[in-house]
């Protein structure tokens, strides 16, 4: 008996199946690929990307993304290398994964809760900026080189026009080279600092400060035109403004 040979109509119909199988998989994957990420795999991957920038230990209490929808971190925690908490904050961002990934966004609203917790250096620095990773030399001829260095400028080229909102930000700082160290806090720190590459950059902060038993407050207001031109590039000579 001969066998008999499939029709190529048929094959092609199976063909034709299978991709279709394969692009709705596909499509499956993308469109439940944030909630992955907010399960707890997708979270440590999250967090050992986020860890490669900051000097400590950074976790998360919730995690919630979108591709359309805002994205929210809530309780993000960042301990220093002494293994005190340094960072607990909650963030919400407004536009969607999708968004973010076209870089298809008019402006981008932040909003930030939480807390703070720091010292104070003798010079007047904090602990603070020690958490955020600098960069080094990755050439040793470089490092040692006795010709100065000239600074790249800073630029925010991608980042879009941007508006950060801080509400309700408690800031705990102690001083670190007193025998009898005061405490400074900032209660309910309130503001916003919007960035219009292009056109301007403004800072509002307010907040009540308590230190040694005694309580005040203080404000700044700024804004100035043209500190970053159109691509983001940090263009100092050309700006004018006020504090």
């Amino acid at each position: 008996m001969s066998k008999t040979t499939a029709k190529p109509r048929s094959k092609f119909k199976k063909a034709l199946l299978r991709f279709g199988v394969l692009i709705v998989v596909l499509a499956l994957l993308v469109a439940f690929a944030p909630t992955f990420v907010n399960w707890g795999f997708g979270q440590s991957i999250l967090r050992s990307k986020l860890q490669q920038h900051i000097n400590g230990t950074v976790a998360f209490d919730h995690l919630d993304l979108g591709w359309i929808g805002p994205q929210t971190i809530d309780g993000l925690r960042i301990t220093d290398t002494d293994g005190n908490e340094a960072v607990n904050l909650n963030i919400d961002l407004s536009a969607g994964l999708f968004a973010l990934w076209l870089g298809k966004i008019e402006l981008l609203e932040i909003d930030i809760t939480g807390t703070l917790t720091g010292q104070i250096r003798e010079d007047g620095s904090t602990t603070l900026t020690d958490l955020v990773v600098k960069g080094e030399p990755t050439d040793e001829s470089d490092a040692e080189s006795p010709k100065p260095q000239t600074e790249a400028p800073l630029v925010l080229s991608g980042i879009p026009p941007t508006k950060i909102r801080l509400n309700d930000i408690t800031v705990h700082l102690k001083e670190q080279h007193n025998d009898s160290p005061r405490t400074i806090d900032l209660i309910d720190l309130r503001g916003e600092l919007a960035y219009l590459p292009g056109d301007s950059v403004s800072l509002q902060l307010q907040a009540e400060m308590k230190s040694a038993g005694k309580t005040g407050s203080f404000s700044i207001d700024g804004r100035f035109a043209h500190l970053f031109d159109a691509d983001g590039v940090f263009t100092p000579a050309g700006a004018s403004g006020r504090l």
